[in-house]
């Protein structure tokens, strides 16, 4: 039986209570609960005055006393023996329970938080979840109202708070790094101990050491522009409490064997097992809960693809965030919000527009920016990589780095994290000063010199901080890799992204354009009243044939010139559907490309304009043929 097993003589204070080998209660511990927190902190206190003990655990079990230290035999035998350890509470006092640990029959440990609140009733939630975990009780009624006497009435001294989420918690420049299996640092009063309650999908496992993932797996990231990439992304997401950067996304995109998904798992070894990565098909609701277990972490979702297209553009939002949904519980208040601040990874043979496009919606500026999209072809011929190190293919590459996948895991993730716990107080200076150089250095190269856009810094940032993270990782002797290797190819990453989205500026304007040229390019002949320009006259004696689902109207001039009299309601909810009317329209007057009137002093974007030969008048948004102008992209440039 394990040796954490109390024996009989173990010490106690006067009333029987389990004392520690100190004779003082231990102060702290550090678990998960099966609601999905993270215990990072508990406080000491003094011991409480108790009942007199009526329960009795040996490594027979836990038997029920009759009178205090006697052991009437296996007729008030309860079950296995159980242990509390801990009563625990949120940081408000709330959600108070109790930390009970037993083993199965196989002899494996469980941990679980049972809350008060469970104890209330019939107990039938808290039956289950011990028998779930292998712990065996008497038969009948009575064995069963005494385990939970038992649990109702044991009360130790050791007071644990539980924190909503894994991560670093604590005051600035003394917090510890919670994870569901350990905890690495601590906080001021060094009140810290590591538990685990439950494996969790895509837990921070480790196997092998460091040497091993630097041999195994990080070796082979050298000279491949995509592994750099996201290696050091994988310990960048333990950099962002220590920086200004937001969270968010990158999508790798392309083909069927380029190499994007054993990219992921390469991420994944230094973060954890080869169960790290999780798959985009997911609920909403299942992927808050994922992200608040990946906070301070890098989140890894592979083929997005699998995830509804009418939610992935939401989905892509919200892990960018950083909060999920407000919910209500049963009392009708307000539930606690699940957060966090995370990296994800994302792989797909189509980019976030393409798939959103099959549910007919629109990806947004802001929901590019915190997903952004890089080609996983590096464009050497060899899918992801750009070198083979010796190896004959890519595939041959890819299945060695697949084996050390296997065999050297999650190490190096946990051994940068120590660092970043050891040399905290400097973190956040050297994450500034870094961010910025890697930002005048892509300002230099790709800007000409001249500021990013909004969203385009916004982007850079998280590659600098990317590229921080990976060289301050190999000046830990961690990676393998040369001294300015990581940065090298963050940058071109970075230019990479910069050239494929078009613009070093924001994209709304350019989202303005594109949308608007394919819809009238798409609809030009279907949808569009083709009006001859020397018709439109008052009492013109032909009226224009019927067009069915009418957009608008098509006046054409001498040459190519052409103007396109867009019907109101199809610009705002049907072309510009979710997007700002005015903003659109300020787009395109500054392009060049819009006619606009004034009323009463006021600009007018709509005029009015007499069509085909009708007596009325009808507002129209007035779109010229300077749309497709190369000027209409340098204005806005």
């Amino acid at each position: 039986m394990d040796k954490n097993h109390h024996s009989p003589d173990s010490p106690r204070d006067g009333e029987g209570h389990l004392l520690e080998q100190s004779g003082q209660p231990q102060r702290s511990q550090h678990i998960d609960n099966p609601q999905g927190t993270a215990v990072v902190q508990a406080l000491a206190e003094p011991p409480r005055k108790l009942a007199p003990q009526r329960f009795h655990n040996t490594e027979d079990g836990l038997f029920a006393l009759n009178t205090p230290g006697e052991v009437t035999g296996a007729r008030n035998r309860v079950g296995d023996a159980i242990y509390v350890d801990a009563l625990v509470r949120s940081g408000e006092g709330m959600e108070w329970g109790k930390l009970a640990r037993w083993y199965d029959p196989d002899g494996n440990e469980h941990r679980q938080v049972i809350q008060l609140a469970a104890l209330q009733g019939d107990g039938l939630e808290v039956s289950r979840a011990l028998a779930s975990g292998g712990l065996m009780t008497e038969p009948g009624p009575r064995a069963r109202n005494q385990l939970f006497d038992y649990l109702a009435s044991e009360r130790p001294a050791r007071r644990i708070t539980i924190v909503p989420c894994t991560g670093w918690h604590g005051p600035e420049g003394a917090m510890a790094y919670v994870m569901p299996h350990v905890t690495i640092g601590s906080t001021p009063d060094e009140s810290e101990m590591v538990l685990s309650l439950e494996r969790v999908p895509g837990s921070r496992a480790s196997a092998g050491t460091v040497e091993d993932w630097k041999v195994r797996v990080g070796r082979y990231c050298s000279g491949n522009s995509r592994l750099l990439l996201v290696c050091s992304m994988a310990f960048a997401a333990t950099l962002l409490p220590f920086s200004r950067v937001d969270g968010g996304g990158l999508h790798l995109t392309g083909r069927s064997s380029t190499g994007k998904t054993r990219a992921a798992k390469t991420a994944g070894s230094a973060c954890g097992g080869p169960d790290y990565m999780q798959p985009w098909r997911s609920t909403l609701n299942g992927l808050e809960a994922i992200a608040a277990r990946h906070n301070c972490a890098l989140l890894i979702l592979d083929e997005i693809g699998q995830v509804d297209p009418r939610e992935v553009g939401e989905s892509s939002y919200m892990l960018g965030n950083g909060q999920g949904k407000q919910r209500a519980i049963k009392s009708g208040a307000a539930a606690r919000r699940q957060s966090w601040r995370l990296l994800y990874l994302s792989t797909g043979e189509v980019g976030l527009s393409q798939h959103m496009a099959v549910a007919g919606k629109s990806v947004r500026a802001g929901q590019e920016v915190r997903l952004a999209e890089l080609q996983a072809d590096a464009g050497q011929g060899h899918g992801i990589f750009d070198v083979l190190h010796g190896h004959a293919s890519g595939a041959a590459l890819s299945d060695t780095i697949a084996a050390g996948c296997t065999e050297a895991y999650g190490e190096v993730g946990v051994e940068f994290i120590r660092r970043c716990a050891a040399n905290q107080s400097g973190l956040r200076d050297l994450v500034a000063s870094g961010t910025q150089e890697f930002l005048a250095e892509c300002v230099r190269v790709f800007g000409d010199g001249r500021a990013l856009g909004g969203q385009a810094h916004r982007v850079c940032e998280r590659f600098a901080l990317k590229a921080l993270a990976g060289e301050l990782a190999t000046s830990w002797g961690l990676t393998g890799w040369q001294p300015g290797e990581a940065r090298a190819a963050i940058v071109r990453c970075f230019g990479e992204w910069l050239n494929a989205r078009g613009t070093s500026g924001d994209t709304e304007p350019k989202v303005v354009l594109d949308k608007l040229r394919e819809f009238i390019s798409r609809h030009e002949d279907g949808r569009f009243v083709d009006l001859d320009a020397r018709e439109v006259v008052f009492d013109a004696p032909q009226r224009p044939k019927l067009v069915h689902n009418r957009a608008g109207w098509r006046k054409r001039f001498e040459g190519d010139e052409r103007e396109y009299l867009i019907d109101p309601q199809v610009f705002r909810c049907e072309i510009f559907a979710g997007f700002d009317t005015t903003l659109v329209c300020r787009v395109l007057v500054a392009a060049g490309c819009m006619q606009t009137g004034e009323e009463g002093g006021k600009m007018r974007y709509t005029l009015y304009r007499h069509l085909g030969g009708l007596h009325e008048r009808r507002r129209v948004y007035v779109i010229t043929s300077k749309l497709w102008a190369d000027e209409a992209d340098d204005a806005l440039a």
